[in-house]
C-alpha cells in the first residue's frame, strides 16, 4: 500500500466485548487510504485473537503486541510505527461515524492544518442512551475557520478537550516530540494541551463523529490514588508550557481547562479524599483563577464540582 492518508492507533486491553464493532466502523471508513495500528497491551481475554482475525482479512491492519504497560505506552508504540500523513488515536471500546476520517483529513488538508478536532457523543453502555455531547466551542472562535493560540489565547486549551477527537499531522507530532504521558488516568491531558498550544493552524468539523462509551462500572472504580493523576498531568503540562515560554500567554485558558477537568475528576474520587482533593485544587490554582471560575459559574467551588458531575452523569452515576 502507498503511504496512507491516516494512521489510526488503537490501544487494546481486554475489550473483546466491544472490539468487533470498533473495528467494523474503522475498516468500513469511507476513506480507504488508512492504516490501523492495533496495539494489544497484554490482553487476557479474546481481544488479541479478534485483532489477528481482522488483520488476516484486511492488509491495512497491523497488530503489535506488548506486555501490559498502559494505554499511553501503547499509543506511543503505535505512533512510532505509524506511516500516515495524519495520525488519530482512538479507543477500542468506542465506535465511529463512517465518514469521520475522510471529512477530518479533507478539512485538515484543505487548510494545511496541523490539527483537526471534532465533537464527541457520550452514551450509556447498558442502555445505549445518549448522555451528552462534547462539541467544539465554536462560540469562542469569533467566526474563525482556522485558528491558533495567537487568535484565542484565553480559550485555546478548552476549545476541544477530548483527546481522541484529534487528527494530527504526523510530522507535527514528531517535530515537537509530542507523546502521551505514562499515567494510569488522565494520560491524554499533556497530549491534548500540547497539540492545541503548539499547532499553528487548527481546524474543526463540529460533528460528533466519536461515540464514547460510558461504563456503569466507571462510577465504582474510585481507587484512592486515581485523583492524583489529574494533578500530575496538568502539572507536567504547566511545566512544558513554561519551558517553551508559553505559559504566561496561555495561563487563563490553562486554568479554565484545569478547573473544568477537576470538576469531572472530583466525582471519581473516594469520599474520604475529597477534602484533600479540594485542598490540592486551591494549592495548585492561583486564587484569582479560582475566583474567576467561581464567578463565571455562579457557584461555590465545591457546589460547582458536585453539580457539574451530577448533571453530566445523571443517567448512570447511581447504578
Amino acid at each position: 500500500m502507498s503511504t496512507p492518508k491516516v494512521s489510526v492507533v488503537i490501544p487494546v486491553y481486554n475489550t473483546d466485548r466491544y472490539l468487533r464493532k470498533t473495528l467494523e466502523t474503522l475498516v468500513d471508513q469511507s476513506l480507504r487510504e488508512i492504516e490501523i495500528i492495533a496495539v494489544d497491551d497484554g490482553s487476557t481475554d479474546g481481544s488479541l485473537k479478534i485483532l489477528r482475525e481482522y488483520a488476516q482479512n484486511d492488509s491495512r491492519i497491523t497488530v503489535l503486541v506488548q506486555p501490559n504497560s498502559g494505554a499511553a505506552v501503547a499509543r506511543n508504540n503505535g505512533l512510532a510505527h505509524a506511516q500516515g500523513e495524519f495520525v488519530i488515536f482512538l479507543d477500542s471500546d468506542d465506535y465511529y461515524d463512517l465518514d469521520m476520517l475522510e471529512r477530518m483529513s479533507a478539512r485538515a488538508t484543505q487548510f494545511d492544518a496541523d490539527l483537526c478536532v471534532c465533537g464527541v457523543v457520550f452514551f450509556d453502555d447498558e442502555t445505549g442512551e445518549e448522555i451528552c455531547k462534547a462539541m467544539v466551542k465554536i462560540e469562542e472562535l469569533g467566526g474563525l475557520e482556522v485558528f491558533s493560540r495567537v487568535d484565542i489565547p484565553k480559550h485555546i486549551l478548552s476549545i476541544a478537550i477530548i483527546g481522541t477527537a484529534r487528527l494530527c499531522l504526523r510530522e507535527f507530532l514528531l517535530a515537537h516530540k509530542i507523546e502521551y504521558q505514562n499515567l494510569s488516568r488522565s494520560e491524554d491531558v499533556l497530549f491534548s494541551i500540547m497539540t492545541s498550544a503548539l499547532s499553528e493552524r487548527i481546524v474543526f468539523v463540529n460533528e460528533p463523529f466519536i461515540h464514547y462509551r460510558q461504563h456503569a462500572t466507571s462510577t465504582s472504580s474510585k481507587r484512592s490514588d486515581q485523583y492524583k493523576n489529574v494533578f500530575a498531568a496538568f502539572g507536567a503540562a504547566r511545566e512544558a508550557l513554561q519551558e517553551l515560554g508559553l505559559f504566561a500567554f496561555l495561563q487563563a485558558s490553562f486554568y479554565d481547562h484545569y478547573l473544568t477537568s477537576l470538576c469531572y475528576q472530583y466525582n471519581f474520587t473516594n469520599e474520604e479524599f475529597k477534602d484533600e482533593f479540594v485542598a490540592l485544587v486551591k494549592q495548585s490554582v492561583p486564587r484569582k483563577y479560582v475566583r474567576r471560575f467561581k464567578r463565571r459559574m455562579g457557584l461555590r467551588l465545591r457546589d460547582r464540582l458536585l453539580r457539574y458531575v451530577r448533571s453530566l452523569l445523571k443517567k448512570w452515576k447511581n447504578r
